[in-house]
């Protein structure tokens, strides 16, 4: 998602049970596309990777690396980076956007990283892509819904407007632009197994006790947890709609969520993580689990 993980910075197990690895088609290789939840932003050691700047935060066991070392496709690409878009699968994503700040086009976009779909070839045989968040605004609603209190509807209610949920507004416009990211891909890669990935839970289904574990007061929390599911719920049908695969993370994290007051337990990171210099993000359990829910999915028939 968009790059929270950044004030973090600054400011600071599914088991799978073994199948035969799919072999990959002939001179096919493997692309991964998505945002920071699928770079591992937080995580280190970072990856050192020629194909994104180093201020997309990759780590070097993000879910896709995981991935591959697994199937051990024969050419792979990792274009993740922290703060991705959709508009960022076709533009290029400037510093500034990969901070959460200003668009392209500023005069202070001085490095940029190239659009992701650079990476996508003709012959590419498998495409993984985690996108949305920062298309809804991840950033704004976390920076909004984070309060000293424990109690209150401010962040709820500061998203709707004449009765209208304004964030589920914007999930509802995601569809539109992921139904575009698809089609792209397909017609980049028309031979190319597309698997989306939704977001591990944050919040578990009854989250008003998270409180100062994640400090969203209880009256926002259900509305924040319902908005996650709803994100994922619009990248699932958009994915299935259009003839591509889901994994989905949502069921196997149940329990997992950034309010488990365990660290083991956790996939996704607190408000003051422990495992990740990133704050409501995946640590490396979170990450392994991502990768697990992919393997199991590509290693079902297509």
């Amino acid at each position: 998602m968009r790059a929270s993980w950044m004030a973090a910075v600054v400011a600071s197990c599914v088991v799978v049970v073994a199948a035969p690895a799919q072999a990959a088609p002939a001179g096919g290789g493997y692309v991964a596309l998505g945002d920071s939840y699928s770079a591992g932003s937080g995580l280190f050691p970072l990856a050192s990777n020629p194909a994104v700047t180093p201020l997309c935060a990759q780590a070097s066991r993000n879910y896709p690396k995981l991935v591959q070392r697994e199937l051990g496709f024969p050419s792979f690409t990792d274009e993740t980076c922290g703060g991705a878009k959709t508009v960022d699968m076709t533009n290029p994503q400037t510093v500034l956007g990969i901070f959460g700040g200003a668009a392209a086009g500023s005069k202070f976009d001085i490095v940029q990283n190239g659009p992701q779909f650079n990476a996508l070839r003709p012959d590419t045989a498998l495409v993984t892509l985690g996108i949305g968040g920062n298309d809804i605004g991840f950033a704004e609603i976390i920076g909004k819904c984070i309060a000293p209190w424990p109690t209150g509807t401010f962040c709820r209610h500061g998203f709707t407007r004449g009765g209208v949920d304004r964030v589920r507004g914007r999930i509802d416009e995601l569809r539109v632009l992921l139904r575009g990211v698809l089609e792209g891909i397909r017609a980049r890669s028309p031979q190319a197994r597309i698997v989306t990935i939704g977001y591990p839970r944050i919040l578990p289904p009854d989250p008003r006790r998270c409180w100062p574990q994640l400090p969203v007061a209880s009256g926002d929390a259900p509305w924040l947890e319902g908005i996650q599911r709803y994100l994922n719920q619009a990248i699932r049908e958009t994915t299935v709609a259009f003839g591509a695969e889901y994994a989905d993370i949502e069921p196997a994290s149940l329990g997992h969520d950034s309010c488990q007051r365990l660290a083991s337990r956790r996939w996704v990171e607190p408000a003051l993580p422990s495992r990740s210099a990133a704050i409501v993000h995946p640590s490396a359990a979170g990450e392994r689990a991502m990768a697990d829910e992919m393997l199991r999915v590509l290693r079902s028939v297509p």
